[in-house]
């Protein structure tokens, strides 16, 4: 939300839901979420998501 409406980045805000979505669909979750993943795991897994997209575009 910071992205989007504090700092008028919607396009960014955007790559970064995307990859989220992306993640989450994956089955790449926390163990509070049911996962088995740490935070920092899936940190990686959302950094490289945004990357992944950015050379497919």
């Amino acid at each position: 939300m910071m992205l989007r409406f504090s700092l008028n980045l919607s396009v960014e805000a955007d790559a970064l839901d995307a990859a989220i979505e992306a993640v989450i669909k994956a089955g790449q979750l926390t163990r509070d979420l049911g996962g088995t993943l740490a935070g920092s795991e899936v940190t990686k897994a959302i950094v490289a998501q945004i990357h992944a997209a950015k050379v497919a575009a």
